[in-house]
């Protein structure tokens, strides 16, 4: 059972580190518009910012669904074992 235990403790420290990267990149993100020349970020870095923190918005619950699901089997295991 130790390397389940080293998985998911793994597995929780990667949503951990996802949440943080999440929140770096909302500081990266520019909450209105510009035009013209007052842009100060091109639209093409604006649409690849936006690509990342989707795919961080698709795979962060899904980690934390499963990191919650096997940290509930390994105590239910544990548990049983006991």
């Amino acid at each position: 059972m130790g390397p389940l235990v080293i998985g998911w403790v793994g597995m929780g420290l990667l949503t951990l580190g996802l949440a943080l990267y999440r929140t770096l990149l909302a500081l990266l993100e520019e909450t209105y518009a510009h035009s013209g020349r007052t842009a100060q970020r091109p639209i093409g870095q604006r649409l690849a910012l936006y690509r990342r923190m989707g795919a961080v918005d698709r795979w962060g619950p899904n980690l934390a669904i499963a990191t919650a699901l096997l940290g509930a089997i390994l105590a239910l295991a544990y548990a049983l074992k006991a």
